[in-house]
């Protein structure tokens, strides 16, 4: 194993330093001083000035209702729902994607301190606090990698302020990956202290801190590799028997992984490449790639979301580029590698920590994200604090203050734009607003927008985005029903109908659409085809109450009375407390001619509900009636 000693007679680019020692301190120098403690604390302090205008924002984004809002584990907070989220491993029921639960705890916590959809403060102070922490480890990471505190501050202030992080701030659903991206880089933090002090119990922390990253987000599953390629540099002892010392963290690694893959599969989707499409998968790639590259190094149009390119090939500009500039990115590493490891390093630990987001395995609609390059960035900050400390080390105090004059005008313009991100999230509406000015075709934009118009009153402008969403794309199924809600709503039954006949077809398994779609043909009287609709909700869900009652319903309505009842009672057995449900079933009884059935049924309606004016009407004319039954 390399001691620390060794670190020391290499310079920060990984060439051997005869020349100047001064370049690579001593690992005793690396000890945590007042002073380095206070630096580290200023920039946690900037990070947090920069991002605080998210504490006063009020927009919720695409799942933050879904994380926090209707969540039942989440809105009601206590041991069992913390016991529920800990031990779904393979099947999460509440949230159907893969195995996350410390971030739902942390939510249920914020809802315990008061936080609601209302009143978001409490979400995003936690949110603040996980990513100001995860800049001051990424800056005491650089400072125990190089030795040098100052350019260590500057380049961890770049990744704190850098607008590509506002989302893991104020975007609810996002704490999964400010999480994640928090206890990964505490891993690396613990893994370096233990490869500088020799001291076992840094290496059982980094191995725990990567357990709970793993819990956070399956995003940190490359962490492993991360550490072999910190070991290539600039820790400089990468080796079989270090290789080996990896082994608890690829078998945690590969454990996550096997669950991620289960419990995707089994709640959501998981797709293999297609590997007969490989020029269109390389496409993605290295559109994505570009994509990437283009919003770090120049971030405009930041946005919740990103649409898909139509049609996807290498006669798109981006994929183009993106590939021109693997190439040349390749080359470049390929010829500096001999002199210096730190820009292949830093390209490596890009190009492994952002490969689970490059669409080679599909997992997710959305196409892109801010938060899917939030880690993969610190392995760009690798080369960049190299350099900052190797000017550092060679030029006057003078000439240091223009170096961090430098680095704090480019804070400075990312913070700009930062703040000016923020301000898109004050409310909801004008976030949506602002997405679909970037993106006005975005049908799924269309479609949120309308949603929360929907919420807020606006019904006539929620129609119009779902329209507006139905045109950009015909087969997109949940404007439709959405629409037909509201159409079903104002009594346009009729046209209900017609969009959910087709959002039948797009969506067959979806049972809310074939029970509205009985609704709006029972509506209509086409009892009949009703009786069709909601057959085969229950098809889909037996237990299904309210498809059963209105199967009932389209029965009675058809003359078929006994029919009607049987399915009624099929329906009280899940529901046993609905007095109204009760009373139809009397109702159905007694059409069907079966007195006593019907008392029986009016009697159980009005133990539940004395008040239940047509159970008593009907009860009392049926007494005063002569028996019919035979």
């Amino acid at each position: 194993m390399v001691g620390p000693g060794d670190l020391a007679d290499r310079d920060v680019s990984g060439a051997p330093a005869r020349a100047d020692r001064s370049a690579a301190p001593e690992s005793s120098s690396r000890v945590l001083s007042w002073s380095s403690i206070a630096a580290l604390a200023v920039l946690g302090v900037a990070v947090a000035a920069v991002h605080w205008p998210a504490l006063d924002a009020d927009a919720l984004s695409f799942d933050d209702e879904e994380y926090a809002g209707t969540n039942a584990l989440v809105t009601n907070p206590s041991w069992n729902s913390a016991d529920r989220f800990l031990i779904e491993l393979l099947h999460p029921s509440s949230i159907p994607a893969y195995y996350h639960p410390l971030p739902m705890i942390s939510l249920m916590l914020d809802r315990l301190a008061g936080g609601r959809m209302d009143h978001v403060m409490p979400f995003r102070v936690t949110s603040l606090l996980f990513h100001t922490a995860t800049a001051v480890l990424v800056g005491w990471l650089l400072y125990l990698l190089f030795g040098r505190i100052a350019p260590a501050v500057l380049a961890g202030l770049l990744f704190g302020v850098h607008p590509l992080t506002v989302e893991e701030v104020v975007w609810l659903a996002q704490r999964k990956a400010v999480m994640a991206a928090f206890f990964s880089v505490a891993a690396m933090v613990l893994y370096v202290l233990f490869v500088l002090r020799q001291r076992r119990g840094y290496y059982a922390g980094s191995l725990a801190a990567f357990v709970l990253a793993l819990m956070s987000k399956p995003s940190s599953t490359p962490l492993p590799l991360l550490l072999v390629l910190l070991d290539f540099w600039p820790l400089r002892r990468l080796s079989l028997q270090t290789c080996r010392e990896k082994i608890p963290f690829f078998v945690v690694g590969g454990l996550g992984a096997a669950i991620l893959a289960f419990s995707h599969r089994a709640t959501n989707f998981l797709e293999a490449p297609d590997l007969s499409a490989t020029p269109e998968l390389l496409a993605l790639v290295f559109y994505k790639l570009a994509f990437y590259a283009e919003k770090i190094a120049w971030p405009r149009e930041l946005s919740g979301f990103y649409p898909a390119p139509k049609h996807l090939s290498f006669s798109d500009p981006r994929a183009l580029a993106g590939a021109f500039g693997a190439i040349g990115a390749g080359a470049i590493c390929a010829a500096t590698i001999a002199k210096s490891r730190a820009l292949p390093t830093g390209v490596a630990f890009f190009l492994v920590c952002l490969f689970p987001a490059l669409g080679v395995f599909q997992f997710s609609w959305i196409f892109a994200q801010d938060n899917y390059v939030y880690l993969p960035m610190v392995g760009l900050f690798l080369p960049l604090a190299a350099l900052l400390t190797h000017l550092w080390s060679r030029v006057a105090a003078g000439q240091r203050v223009l170096l961090a004059a430098l680095v704090l005008s480019a804070a400075s313009a990312e913070a700009k734009i930062t703040r000016d991100y923020l301000a898109q999230w004050s409310d909801t509406v004008t976030l949506h607003r602002y997405m679909i000015a970037l993106a006005p075709d975005a049908p799924q934009l269309r479609y949120n927008y309308g949603y929360v118009l929907n919420d807020l009153g606006r019904a006539r402008d929620a129609e119009q985005e779902f329209r507006k969403a139905i045109a950009s794309d015909p087969d997109y199924a949940r404007p439709r029903h959405a629409l037909a809600i509201l159409l079903f709503d104002s009594g346009r039954f009729e046209e209900a109908a017609e969009h959910l006949e087709v959002s039948v077809r797009l969506t067959p398994d979806n049972v809310d659409v074939h029970r509205l779609l009985g609704h709006a043909l029972l509506s209509l009287d086409r009892p009949d085809d009703a009786v069709r609709a909601y057959r085969r909700a229950l098809a889909l869900a037996p237990d299904d109450v309210e498809s059963r009652a209105n199967l009932a319903s389209a029965l009675a309505r058809l003359g078929r009375p006994l029919e009607a009842a049987e399915e009624m009672k099929r329906a009280l057995q899940s529901n046993v407390g609905d007095a109204n449900l009760y009373y139809l079933l009397g109702d159905y009884w007694e059409r069907a001619g079966r007195r006593d059935e019907a008392v029986a049924a009016y009697r159980r309606a009005i133990a539940i509900d004395p008040a239940h004016r047509g159970a008593n009407d009907h009860l009392a004319a049926l007494l005063q009636a002569p028996p019919t039954n035979r």
